[in-house]
């Protein structure tokens, strides 16, 4: 072989070695925004829930306004927390399929740990599923968990309010 074509052999493992790092840390910051997103929502869905509860015990609005104020407050939410699970939907899968092409990658250079497989071998994963076998250890599951708690706390807001104005309207129907 050439001096020329050793060379390049080298070039080109360095090159695909630069760009295998490369993509680690470019998925790492895909994590990381993930995580970023999850933070500024589960913010502004505790604003929310606090805006709710002052509209309804301390704002002053009487009868049917004192119940139909935080309504558009619940159904924000509601999209909002909708809108949250959506992206953290996407980020899933495209954590998963970068996980996925950096596997690919370990097998065609020689010379690196294969971390991607070998995690495999302590934390298998489930073929139906495609996430860890091991229960707790899928953390975009869990964290994909929190929208549908904030959306089954402003629906319980929501049957709250609903029978609050049915009560309301019975007692003063009566009178």
């Amino acid at each position: 072989m050439t001096e020329t074509q050793n060379s390049g052999m080298s070039n080109n493992r360095v090159n695909k070695f630069e760009e295998y790092s490369l993509f680690i840390e470019d998925t790492a910051r895909l994590s990381e925004r993930r995580q970023t997103i999850s933070n500024t929502y589960v913010a502004v869905n505790s604003l929310l829930l606090v805006a709710i509860g002052l509209l309804i015990k301390d704002l002053g609005a009487t009868g049917v306004w004192r119940l139909l104020l935080p309504v558009p407050l619940i159904v924000s939410g509601i999209i909002i927390s909708r809108r949250w699970s959506e992206l953290l939907s996407n980020y899933k899968k495209l954590v998963g399929f970068r996980i996925n092409v950096l596997k690919d990658m370990e097998k065609k250079m020689s010379g690196i740990e294969n971390m991607y497989h070998r995690e495999e071998l302590i934390y298998p994963m489930d073929g139906s599923s495609g996430s860890h076998s091991i229960h707790g250890l899928n953390f975009s599951d869990k964290e994909q968990a929190l929208p549908k708690i904030f959306i089954l706390l402003y629906c319980i807001f929501g049957l709250g309010l609903i029978a609050a104005l049915i009560v309301d309207l019975a007692v003063n129907w009566k009178c």
